[in-house]
C-alpha cells in the first residue's frame, strides 16, 4: 500500500494542544513505501509519545525532512529496523527536533542504509531554543547511512 501526503503519510500522532497527550504505540508493524513532503513513514508531534517495538520502517521518501519518521516529543525504538529510507534534506531515517525531543534506541534496533541529501543520513537531531534534543542509544546497530554533509 502506497500512501502519499504532506506530513506523516504512513501514520501521524498529533495532540490537540499542550494539555492533551497523544500516544502512538506500534508493535510488530511495517511502515513502508510512503512518500511525503515531510515525515513519510510516521510523525509524532510534541507532547506526543511514540513507541515502535519490533517494527520495520522502510522504503519511505520525503522531499524535505524525516524519510522514515519525525518526532518532536518522546520516541522509543525497541528492536525492529529503520532502513532504506531517504530525505532530500535532513534525516533519511529519523528527524528529531525541539527541546522536548527525546530518542531512546535500544534492544537490538537497526538504523541502516538510509540517505539524506544534507545532514543525518541515519538520524538528524536539532535542538530547540529552550534546550537540547536527547538521544540514548544502547545495543543498537547504526551502519551504512549516507549524507552529503554529516
Amino acid at each position: 500500500l502506497l500512501n502519499v501526503g504532506s506530513s506523516g503519510a504512513g501514520i501521524v500522532s498529533i495532540p490537540g494542544d499542550e494539555s492533551m497527550q497523544a500516544t502512538l504505540n506500534l508493535t510488530r508493524c511495517t511502515i513502508e513505501d510512503n512518500n511525503s513532503t515531510f515525515a513519510a513513514g510516521f510523525a509524532s508531534y510534541h507532547p506526543a509519545t511514540a513507541m515502535l517495538k519490533d517494527t520495520r520502517v522502510s522504503g519511505n521518501h520525503v522531499s524535505d525532512r524525516g524519510g522514515g519518521g519525525f518526532c518532536s516529543g518522546n520516541l522509543t525504538v525497541e528492536g525492529g529496523s529503520i532502513v532504506d529510507n531517504s530525505a532530500d534534506d535532513l534525516g533519511g531515517g529519523l528527524h528529531m527536533v525541539g527541546a522536548a525531543a527525546n530518542l531512546h534506541l535500544h534492544s537490538g534496533a537497526v538504523v541502516a542504509n538510509n540517505q539524506a541529501a544534507n545532514f543525518g543520513g541515519g538520524i538528524s537531531a536539532i535542538s530547540g531554543a529552550a534546550g537540547d534534543c536527547v538521544m540514548e542509544v544502547t545495543g543498537v546497530t547504526i551502519r551504512d547511512n549516507v549524507a552529503s554533509r554529516g
